[in-house]
């Protein structure tokens, strides 16, 4: 837990610790506890794919893997929301942007008693929820989690209801190990990498909140980067394509989100916002923010995967994805 979360979360419940601005919670924390998150029944079958599966991995091996990826990780992509502590006399970074920090991360992630889904298009699927009570009330949290070998994302959210109100908070979070240059692909022809996308929609944009429940639902989906083939000269991009997204509060699929010729250098792309300037001087958070659109970084010293974060129709997520080889 970064210093500006640690100052702020006593306070999380009844108060601010300041105006303006937002503190970010801790990426999945949260109670061990685990509980069911519908999963659609895809992915690898010379993989684990679901928790029966005698090579399914344990909360234990999950963590070891988990923590592996942070443990070599130099660039993390954030964004939070929802009913967080403000402290802007902290320099803590805003709410409902997306945030890049470069360098060795600072990530202090529980990444502790989460259950294995499934793996889907090479992408290892786990997911955690709990409820603690406390002396005012109690606090719902919910966690998904998707890994790769040089990369991960996180969703969480964490409910509190406190006298008979409820607020709800939530971060998703990318990390990995940055390759730092751009992938190439065939002149003719492009390279494409398939994963998984997931997130959260905040109460205002979910289609029945009351289905859902007061923090609105998790989304899942396909995820699928673009590469193309380049002229002599011609800027490098990627096309982004999430698809068969549901909303799985309520069963329903949701529209396809597309991101077309976002401009790539030195293996990261982002949308036009991209370029802001960040709006914290936090000593953790070195980069940029942007209020809406997509971030994302190749991962490994082959460009092998593919990760970032994205806001989109009061959706905010993340997503991760494997290069796809040709035989």
């Amino acid at each position: 837990m970064r210093l500006f979360t640690g100052l702020c979360i006593a306070s999380l419940v009844l108060s601010g610790c300041g105006s303006g601005g937002a503190s970010r919670p801790a990426p999945g924390s949260g109670p061990e506890t685990t509980a069911d998150v519908p999963a659609e029944e895809l992915g690898d079958p010379a993989e684990p794919n679901g928790p029966n599966d005698p090579r399914t991995p344990t909360p234990e091996a999950i963590q070891a893997a988990l923590d592996n990826v942070i443990d070599t990780a130099d660039a993390e992509v954030f964004s939070f929301g929802g009913a967080v502590a403000t402290c802007q006399a902290l320099s803590c970074p805003q709410a409902e942007r997306i945030y890049v920090a470069r360098g060795r991360t600072a990530t202090v992630a529980d990444t502790s008693g989460f259950e294995f889904t499934e793996t889907r298009r090479g992408v290892s699927l786990a997911k955690k929820e709990a409820r603690l009570r406390h002396g005012i009330g109690s606090t719902l949290y919910r966690s998904l989690a998707g890994w790769m070998e040089h990369g991960l994302f996180l969703v969480t959210t964490r409910e509190t209801s406190v006298h008979g109100s409820t607020m709800v908070d939530y971060e998703v979070l990318s990390i990995g190990d940055s390759s730092g240059t751009n992938p190439t692909a065939p002149v003719i022809g492009s390279a494409t990498w398939s994963g998984t996308m997931a997130g959260f929609i905040e109460s205002a944009a979910s289609g029945d909140p009351a289905a859902s429940g007061v923090g609105g639902s998790f989304v899942d989906g396909d995820a699928r980067l673009t590469l193309p083939g380049l002229d002599a000269g011609a800027p490098a991009t990627v096309d982004v394509l999430f698809s068969n997204i549901v909303d799985r509060g309520i069963g329903t699929r949701r529209a396809d989100m597309a991101w077309d010729g976002v401009r790539l250098t030195d293996g990261a792309f982002g949308s036009p916002e991209v370029i802001a300037p960040i709006l914290a001087s936090d000593i953790d958070i070195r980069g940029k923010s942007i209020g809406t659109g997509i971030y994302g970084r190749f991962h490994g010293p082959g460009h092998e995967e593919v990760g970032g974060v994205f806001r989109r129709d009061g959706i905010t997520g993340a997503f991760g994805a494997v290069r796809d080889r040709t035989p």
